[in-house]
């Protein structure tokens, strides 16, 4: 997330009357994760019976493809703020 994104998430958390209490760095997870992921895949066998490409349909290796690529660039990543009510 970009730092103004990240800037505007926290203020309107803040309006809404939270206090952010730690903000863990998810991006090595989440590669570790499509790593695991990608290495469980048979191309052979191919897609499995559910999953997420059943919604991307014929889109979803290329939408795989890059999120991957985005992960592995540091472009995209997760993002998870835990939160206190005030």
């Amino acid at each position: 997330m970009d730092h103004v994104a990240r800037t505007r998430n926290i203020e309107e958390l803040a309006a809404a009357g939270f206090a952010l209490e730690h903000e863990p760095d998810c991006l090595e997870v989440a590669r570790r994760f499509l790593r695991e992921e990608q290495a469980k895949v048979d191309p052979s066998a191919g897609p499995p019976p559910l999953g997420t490409h059943i919604l991307l349909k014929e889109d979803a290796p290329r939408i795989f493809e890059n999120v991957v690529r985005l992960f592995e660039q540091g472009v995209l990543a997760p993002t998870q703020f835990f939160c206190r009510a005030r």
